[in-house]
């Protein structure tokens, strides 16, 4: 179940949950629920926007032995990808993006971020980590409608924090 609505002028807000189940003998396993919010403010002083994403997974009576995984682009950019695994996740992401900017025939922009998150046993047993970054976002309204995404994060704890920090890049990213 998905509930999207506009913020503003040209700011938006959206709710999700869902959640997936399997029976088995007399009982249900393997079961899952995920939700998330995202907000995303209209644009300020006609210069950029504040963008907001929250998001919790977490297995339950889980027979299959899945994990859900945390790191690289999947919410902490600033961590190797899967570099924590369990059955709660925890994960979230603030961003300051400014207006796409038109150079030439392309738009540029660029984001400031701070992503935190955690998976664990439980969501008793998380414990947030954090990285920080900045990155470009462009787009080329000629060959797609989506933004192409390139992000520089350091982590800020445990063995890889500091520099030189970690590069990821990819599409669906609006400006």
């Amino acid at each position: 179940m998905k509930f999207v609505s506009r913020l503003g002028k040209n700011g938006l807000w959206s709710a999700e949950l869902e959640g997936s189940t399997r029976r088995l003998a007399d009982s249900w396993v393997d079961n899952q629920v995920r939700g998330g919010l995202l907000l995303a403010t209209p644009l300020l002083f006609e210069a950029g926007r504040v963008v907001l994403r929250l998001r919790a997974d977490r297995l339950i009576e889980n027979r299959a032995v899945r994990n859900v995984a945390l790191g690289g682009d999947s919410g902490l950019r600033g961590y190797p990808i899967g570099a924590f695994l369990g059955q709660a996740l925890a994960v979230g992401n603030l961003e300051v993006r400014t207006r796409g900017m038109r150079v030439s025939f392309m738009r540029l922009g660029v984001a400031a971020f701070w992503d935190f998150g955690h998976v664990a046993a439980r969501f008793s047993d998380l414990v947030l980590h954090h990285d920080v970054g900045a990155g470009l976002r462009l787009l080329i309204p000629q060959l797609q409608p989506t933004v192409i995404r390139a992000d520089w994060a350091f982590a800020t704890q445990g063995p890889t924090a500091g520099l030189p920090g970690r590069f990821s890049a990819g599409f669906t990213q609006a400006f």
